[in-house]
């Protein structure tokens, strides 16, 4: 009987533990700063992963973060798959070179090789970057929805 409970006493902690180990919001998913966004030595130089930039605030952020948390979540359950990490605009000490100039409306990072060569103006951006190089850019709410849906639809 005593081992019973105590298994029981055991999976319930188990349970609760796995359960906090969920990202649910931008601050629990893994972090990379503007100087090393093209080059995550954790990462293969073969191998593509995606940034999220994103702004405090930002109400469209909001509505993205839902979908990025879920998809860091499938990364965490299949660590072979595109990684994701988000990048904090508003992060101005450790992230201030990547906002455009004042005044600037379009964002520039496509074919991009060093990281000052990213510059955006809007929030929030999704990155894809593969070999050192930005080769592709998702800049609009619908665009950013489209490309986490079709990645969460691969592993549903």
């Amino acid at each position: 009987m005593k081992s019973k409970i105590v298994l029981c006493i055991l999976m319930i902690f188990m349970l609760f533990t796995m359960s906090s180990c969920k990202v649910k919001n931008y601050s629990r998913m893994e972090e990379v700063y503007y100087n090393e966004i093209l080059s995550k030595s954790s990462l293969s130089a073969t191998k593509a992963y995606y940034v999220l930039v994103y702004r405090t605030g930002c109400a469209v952020c909001e509505v993205v973060e839902p979908y990025a948390c879920e998809y860091a979540n499938i990364v965490k359950k299949y660590p072979a798959i595109d990684k994701i990490y988000v990048l904090n605009k508003s992060d101005k000490k450790n992230n201030g070179g990547i906002a455009a100039g004042s005044g600037a409306t379009t964002n520039t990072a496509v074919g991009a090789t060093n990281y000052t060569q990213i510059k955006l103006a809007t929030a929030p951006v999704l990155l894809k970057i593969k070999s050192g190089r930005v080769v592709a850019m998702y800049d609009t709410k619908t665009k950013i929805l489209e490309e986490l849906n079709s990645l969460l639809s691969k592993y549903e």
